[in-house]
């Protein structure tokens, strides 16, 4: 195994090839003669390659003059060319006197040089300004766009396997997962607002040096400021973030609670360039790489995400029970108010709106130059890792072992049994009076002579909003206590692993936790008969029985 010159790129020992990432072995696979590497393995070459280019800094350093300044008010520092005895700190504006550059321990191990001339992003910057120039944002850019700074900031990369526990909220199922970052960039300075640096990336990690003070002559650059815990809650949180997309489209919800472990990560510090302006309107930054753009003034807007899922739940019931009304004015009006007051009832607590603050990005980039003249491709898949990271879950399989796991909750037989199980509750009356009305059928009579579908009208109001109200309070959270497992096998296939018994997720499931609610009772085994023996059971099923024998006998009679 060779680490050349990027820690962050593993290189098989066999045939040297680039390593990828195994998450089913959680381990390094060489991709073309299928070499083991293991992390514990890959961790010792980066801790020295770490310690070999700390001594080679060391000794460049010790060879030459370094002239730069250390600003008092902010902390940045400041490399002077020769001649050069003051300056301004483009961070805070405070009058910088030369030093020498004696300190060393926090030399960064990694760089990215600045790919992008001073020219070509001031530019580049000034063709997206004009191009949103009715916001804020681009006014701002527009304004100030002779201000535009260039500065390589502190980093800490990360790359290497992660861990995390995965809860959906008010479900009582704990999920454990394994997966790999790739390489993600946690900044390490207080200067500049981090969340508006995200947005800049990703950066193209091909380009990362072993640092050297070449790199940076002529150059001003802000050292870390942060703390180490600062440092790592920041590491923690983002890796959190970037880890938590992959999670969600697994579990299929946006609601997701994730607590993830880097205890196994390999981490290098960096020089990153930007290019930035900065003032009391706003902040515009630049990937000095890659020509990304982020830009915010501090304006927030109202999210109504929270409101998605319920609107559409109403609008597709109010369109099914419009329809058997003709999808009149009245039908349309009556249903969506309703079914609008009892979905956004049921969903109260997951209603809110969201402030969110305005970020204006350019897309994923990518610079090249041909014949010595800048091309920047936009493109969101142009930085995409060509490995599958795809977390694997672990779960326990039939003798209690812990295995790689697949897991779904909206497979297509459960809401084929779902919208089954729906159709016949809602229209029972109806299916109850189709066999008596043909039985009772005279010669040369139509079948729709005496039968009116249409009269059971009370039954199919009540048990549609129990349908609402059992998919959105109760199966929704019950199905992720009962995911569908599957093992990954050795050759990839899904063996599907059987699950214990659990709390059922039928429609008297409803019944009876509400029952348990009231009385104070468990409620197991058989659900009928938990509904029989008590009062509120008793009340419930004689309503329901009265309302189904009246629609019954007004569509058969």
């Amino acid at each position: 195994m060779e680490q050349r010159d990027n820690p962050l790129h593993i290189f098989c020992r066999n045939c040297g090839a680039p390593t990828g990432f195994d998450i089913v072995k959680q381990t390094y696979r060489c991709q073309h003669c299928g070499e083991i590497t293991g992390i514990s393995e890959v961790n010792r070459a980066v801790t020295s390659w770490k310690k070999l280019q700390k001594e080679n800094c060391t000794v460049s350093a010790a060879g030459r003059k370094r002239e730069e300044h250390s600003c008092p008010g902010c902390g940045a520092i400041y490399s002077f060319g020769e001649g050069e005895a003051t300056a301004d700190c483009i961070f805070c504006g405070s009058k910088l006197v030369r030093k020498e550059f004696t300190n060393l321990s926090q030399l960064p191990e990694v760089i990215i040089p600045f790919f992008l001339e001073r020219s070509e992003a001031e530019e580049r910057l000034k063709k997206w300004a004009e191009g949103n120039s009715g916001t804020p944002e681009g006014k701002m850019v527009l304004e100030n766009i002779g201000s535009l700074k260039g500065a390589y900031l502190p980093y800490r990369l990360i790359r290497g396997p992660v861990g995390a526990v995965v809860n959906r909220p008010g479900t009582e199922r704990i999920y454990r997962c394994e997966g790999f970052l790739e390489g993600i960039a946690i900044n390490c300075t207080s200067s500049l607002d981090n969340l508006i640096l995200n947005d800049i990336e990703p950066f193209d990690w091909s380009a990362l040096k072993a640092f050297d003070f070449g790199y940076i002559a002529g150059q001003s650059v802000k050292l870390n400021d942060l703390s180490d815990k600062a440092v790592n809650e920041r590491t923690e949180k983002e890796t959190e973030e970037d880890f938590l997309p992959l999670v969600k489209k697994i579990m299929q919800t946006s609601g997701v609670g994730i607590k993830v472990s880097t205890g196994d990560v390999s981490s290098v510090s960096a020089l990153l360039p930007v290019y930035f302006i900065k003032n009391d309107k706003g902040l515009a930054v630049m990937n000095g790489q890659t020509g990304r753009i982020a830009v915010s003034t501090g304006r927030i807007r109202n999210s109504y995400i929270r409101f998605l899922e319920p609107t559409i739940y109403t609008v597709v019931i109010s369109l099914i029970i419009s329809a058997f009304a003709g999808f009149t004015f009245e039908s349309i009006f009556y249903s969506t108010a309703v079914f609008g007051a009892i979905i956004f009832a049921a969903m109260e607590k997951s209603l809110g709106v969201n402030k969110i603050r305005v970020v204006l990005k350019s897309e994923v980039a990518k610079s090249a130059r041909t014949d010595g003249r800048l091309e920047v491709t936009e493109e969101k898949n142009i930085l995409k890792n060509p490995y599958d990271n795809t977390p694997v879950f672990i779960e326990k399989d039939e003798n209690g072992r812990p295995v790689p796991a697949k897991i779904t909750f909206y497979s297509p037989v459960r809401l084929m049994v779902f919208l089954v199980q729906s159709f016949v509750l809602v229209f029972l009356p109806a299916i109850c009076a189709v066999p008596c009305r043909f039985l009772t059928m005279e010669s040369g009579e139509d079948f729709w002579d005496k039968f009116h579908i249409g009269y059971g009208a009370a039954w199919y109001c009540l048990t549609v909003v129990l349908v609402v109200v059992y998919y959105v309070k109760v199966m929704r959270g019950n199905i992720y206590e009962k995911p569908l497992v599957y093992q990954i096998m050795e050759d990839k296939s899904l063996r599907l692993i059987k699950q214990p018994e659990g709390k059922s997720v039928g429609f008297l499931s409803m019944f009876a936790d509400r029952l348990a609610q009231t009385t104070g009772r468990r409620v197991d085994g058989n659900m009928l008969k938990e509904l029989f023996l008590s009062k509120e059971g008793m009340f419930l099923l004689g309503a329901l029985s009265f309302i189904f024998l009246g629609s019954f006998l007004a569509i058969f009679c």
